[in-house]
């Protein structure tokens, strides 16, 4: 078994390098231009970066991305705050793939002690995430950092460091708050009631310092965030405009269940109500078993991927990520994992493995990770029941 897992192992390692030499999808740095040459220019010339009519006024001629599919949503202070990753000494556009091999490096530096070989490669070839983030630049790379430090943190028992670094996670990635909803369920714990509390009180003073210090661009901020909100002048591009249907580009959970409300309405209904049931199950073992502080955060994300409907290919190494730490503490196979989040997605991306059907084509080349969440989900339960028998009452 140790010589398949090094031969897999190895195999992974080498998948990857040929993949960053080859670039099966090449390597466009599209959202660090845009980044960079667009929302920062905006910023810089003290203009509006939520208004389209600025956007035009910076997009260079025949940039590589069309005006109508670029736009912000960041709040005014990330965006501002994030100006200082295109200085000259910076350069974002060329030094970011930097910035991205911390991750896999932190997880070393600061959790050597328990950092397995196969949780690294994981973070460097888990659903192509690693690779997919190279190929954009797109800034979330700056809250993967935060994610996998808040991880260690949650680990590390630094819980009060873990509550400073969710709420700046937040406050980046406004996606993440319904983890707080999910945490709720969990307030029986004295740590996670205490987590709750702080993070919260963090993020709502970052929020009212944004509104205080930079109250013009908050409220286009909040005309941009506004579904009610018909104003012509604000943004166009909206990210819920790309949710459904563009399989490839959003591979989450929501959009699987969308590709198979379009395959088959039974299937969709019994797989809805799959991971509605999973859900619920999930949450009730939080109100019957609050102990364990660390597991109810995990699967509070866990929950989150399932949920989360705007899921981009570049968010892909924050499953990696994820998984590192889903599975630190609970016994799974590690040939399995390997094969699944690390193999399969790299020969799928580079057409080693081929499928004729277009059902297939879709699943294992586009859906494949909301897919294995939703397996870790399913696995989830099955191995809770198994300590629930197990345990004497």
């Amino acid at each position: 078994m140790r010589i398949l897992k090094n031969t897999l192992t190895l195999t992974s390692i080498l998948l990857f390098i040929f993949i960053i030499t080859n670039q099966p999808r090449s390597i466009t740095k599209n959202d660090a231009l845009i980044h960079c040459e667009i929302t920062n220019m905006m910023i810089f010339n003290n203009l509006d970066p939520y208004l389209e009519e600025n956007i035009e006024k910076v997009i260079p001629d025949n940039f590589i991305v069309s005006s109508n599919k670029i736009g912000t949503n960041y709040l005014p202070f990330v965006v501002k705050s994030f100006q200082i990753f295109c200085h000259p000494y910076v350069d974002w556009i060329q030094n970011y793939k930097y910035f991205l091999s911390c991750i896999p490096l932190l997880l070393i530096i600061f959790w050597n002690e328990k950092s397995k070989l196969t949780n690294f490669i994981l973070l460097l070839t888990g659903f192509n995430g690693f690779y997919q983030a190279l190929r954009s630049g797109n800034i979330s790379i700056v809250s993967q950092l935060l994610l996998i430090l808040f991880f260690i943190s949650i680990f590390k028992k630094h819980y009060k460091i873990a509550s400073g670094l969710f709420a700046m996670l937040i406050y980046i990635k406004l996606t993440l708050i319904p983890i707080w909803l999910f945490l709720i369920f969990g307030i029986k714990n004295k740590k996670i009631k205490e987590f709750i509390t702080r993070s919260a009180l963090i993020f709502l003073f970052m929020v009212v310092i944004t509104f205080v210090l930079e109250r013009e661009l908050f409220n286009t901020w909040i005309q941009y965030f506004n579904i009610f909100s018909n104003s012509e002048n604000i943004n166009s591009f909206n990210v819920f405009d790309d949710i459904f249907g563009n399989y490839y580009d959003t591979p989450s959970v929501p959009n699987l269940l969308y590709y198979l409300f379009e395959l088959n309405l039974l299937i969709f209904v019994l797989f809805s109500l799959l991971l509605i049931f999973l859900i619920f199950s999930i949450l009730k073992n939080f109100l019957k078993h609050p102990k364990n502080a660390e597991q109810i955060i995990l699967d509070s994300f866990l929950i989150y991927l399932i949920l989360n409907p705007y899921f981009r290919t570049y968010h892909l190494i924050e499953i990696a990520i994820f998984l590192c730490f889903y599975f630190y503490k609970q016994s799974h196979n590690e040939i399995i994992l390997i094969f699944l989040v690390s193999i399969i997605p790299q020969l799928t991306l580079l057409r080693l493995i081929k499928f004729s059907n277009v059902i297939f084509e879709q699943i294992f080349i586009s859906l494949y990770a909301p897919l294995i969440v939703v397996i870790i989900a399913i696995n989830n339960y099955l191995q809770n029941k198994r300590i629930k028998k197990e345990t004497p009452n």
